[in-house]
């Protein structure tokens, strides 16, 4: 699928949706987020990828350098969005390999994350 969609440049991939409903594992998210790096490494462009956290709210723990949205459906602001802004500036601090990014809380509560400066999310 991801070579299929590679020259498309108006989507981004959601791994699962509502993944907490159906026992997804965060394993099985993350190989499926580095499946997909994997495969778009020697395109000429990369497509972001997102995670559904939870609904209503959540902290994002020990987030997957590859992931470039959180989603949080239903999300309760201003709690999630201040809880979870709060964690990524100790993130940038911390060995998550997220130093570098840029994180932007969004009014619905997602959490926006782009490497070195590339914007991602108006």
């Amino acid at each position: 699928m991801v070579t299929e969609l590679k020259d498309f440049d108006n989507l981004y991939y959601e791994i699962c949706n509502e993944p907490y409903f159906g026992g997804v594992t965060l394993d099985w998210q993350r190989h499926i987020a580095d499946t997909i790096v994997e495969t778009e490494k020697t395109f000429p462009s990369h497509h972001l990828i997102s995670q559904n956290i939870a609904n209503n709210q959540a902290r994002v723990k020990n987030p997957n350098p590859a992931i470039s949205i959180f989603n949080f459906h239903y999300a309760s602001p201003p709690e999630t969005v201040a809880m979870n802004y709060a964690l990524n500036k100790v993130i940038g601090e911390n060995e998550t390999g997220f130093q570098g990014h840029q994180r932007h809380p969004l009014s619905d509560g997602s959490l926006a994350v782009h490497p070195g400066g590339r914007r991602l999310v108006q």
